[in-house]
């Protein structure tokens, strides 16, 4: 409603769904925001960790908290990996 020209890909459903986004959506950079959820990061991190993010906006801070929880790791590994 507020952006009608951004391109929301919504990286939710089971593992062939979100392979198929991944692939024909995500790897060609065919969005501007990908909105997804803790539990699908932590399944398919590795995957999510080869695209050169440009922002990362996270609506976790109960989770963030705690630097040594698995979602601060997973992000430290994504983006470590991003870097290479």
């Amino acid at each position: 409603t507020w952006l009608p020209s951004v391109r929301c890909v919504f990286y939710t459903g089971t593992k062939d769904e979100r392979a198929r986004k991944f692939s024909q959506e995500v790897v060609p950079m065919h969005f501007n925001v990908l909105v997804t959820t803790y539990e699908y990061i932590m399944r398919d991190r590795s995957r999510l960790s080869r695209v050169e993010w440009k922002y990362i906006v996270i609506d976790e801070a109960q989770r963030m908290k705690d630097r040594k929880s698995k979602l601060a790791q997973a992000l430290v590994d994504v983006i470590t990996e991003a870097g290479k």
